[in-house]
């Protein structure tokens, strides 16, 4: 598939460095209370990636699948996704790279939609998140009921 990720290990060293440089020169002291442990509060927006930049021409093929333990597995495209309506809300975004930064502006589909489509068996307690560059992590589902508006992050497979 020509929009396969091709990974370069030298760049993502070089993003990663860059990213703690950034977060050095604008750390600004934090109140505990916001502020999770190891966090570095920053004014800025370090952008880290792998250097894996999908094609535009492709995003009319981008689908959310969803599958795993529940009653209603779904692929979503693009279109039909963005048809569940987004909503916007004011959150912190705490960085895996340890860098954190209050009351950004998002917009998404509130997680608890794509529950009422899928129907979660009872025994199913976390969400795993594959990401188009081979990101992958995982979520209570406990703690994505309590979110307004899911992680931001690309997300083209969620298995439950």
């Amino acid at each position: 598939m020509p929009d396969d990720p091709q990974y370069n290990e030298a760049y993502i060293r070089a993003k990663e460095q860059q990213a703690e440089k950034h977060v050095e020169g604008h750390a600004v002291k934090a109140g505990r209370d916001r502020l999770p442990p190891g966090q570095t509060l920053t004014k800025g927006f370090p952008i880290l990636d792998l250097g894996v930049r999908p094609s535009r021409a492709n995003y009319s093929r981008w689908s959310l699948e969803i599958f795993g333990k529940v009653e209603n597995p779904r692929t979503l495209s693009l279109a039909e996704l963005k048809a569940l309506g987004g909503k916007g809300i004011t959150a912190d975004f705490h960085c895996v790279t340890r860098w954190s930064r209050y009351d950004l502006n998002w917009r998404g589909i509130p997680f608890p939609k794509i529950i009422e489509l899928v129907k979660p068996n009872p025994n199913a307690v976390f969400v795993s998140f594959h990401s188009y560059d081979k990101y992958t992590t995982n979520v209570p589902v406990g703690e994505l009921l309590k979110l307004i508006v899911p992680s931001p992050a690309v997300v083209s497979t969620m298995i439950l």
